[in-house]
């Protein structure tokens, strides 16, 4: 499935010997809107590992031309996505080194059980983001509930990101006061490491 600059494998009912066979190419036509592509690359399997293919514009047959590097097949077994685009007006999504980051690489106080801070992004066309974190009691474990909340940090943004209503997730809940965040969350301060990561304490 083509969509937004992503193409998405899905298998539905295929055998394993149709799971094993490959893709010579991928070519895109009337393509004239993608004539500035700079980027592509493909995932791979349950680890998402990202590997760059070769990207082709042709203007006299406004076509689009994704192959692999080498100019082997691409093994389907092995293909889960292929992202491709314009990093100047699209986001891109074949840039791992590009993570959510604090400002200036600055540290996050953890030592208490909420925190909230600004995450921004490398990349222009991600806004900067206001991101809350809280520790809540969990009833049925030892480890506490780990609440993410973000929202743009420009106050004034006409779009909002879409908030799933408390009543949906969970009734009222209790802030586990006594614990650390230090002890159950990392916050990235570099680009090159994932925006938040999640822990178990002890």
């Amino acid at each position: 499935m083509l969509s937004a600059n992503s193409l998405k494998k899905w298998n539905v009912e295929v055998d394993e010997e149709s799971k094993r066979g490959h893709l010579d190419k991928l070519v895109i036509t009337n393509a004239q809107d993608l004539n500035t592509t700079n980027f592509a690359c493909m995932t791979t399997g349950d680890d998402w590992t990202h590997i760059a293919v070769k990207h082709t514009y042709d203007n006299e047959s406004m076509t689009l031309t994704i192959s692999s590097e080498s100019g082997d097949p691409i093994m389907l077994n092995e293909l889960r996505d292929i992202h491709f685009g314009d990093d100047r007006k699209d986001i891109n999504m074949c840039n791992l080194n590009d993570q959510y980051h604090t400002i200036n690489g600055a540290n996050i106080d953890l030592s208490g059980h909420y925190a909230s801070f600004i995450m921004v992004s490398d990349q222009l066309l991600l806004p900067d983001l206001r991101v809350n974190l809280t520790l809540f009691k969990a009833v049925a474990s030892s480890d506490p509930i780990i609440n993410v909340q973000w929202s743009f940090a420009e106050t004034n943004a006409t779009m909002r990101p879409f908030e799933v209503p408390k009543e949906i997730v969970g009734g009222p809940q209790t802030e586990a006061s006594s614990l650390k965040l230090r002890d159950y969350v990392v916050v990235s301060s570099s680009n090159s490491t994932p925006s938040i990561r999640i822990r178990r304490g002890g």
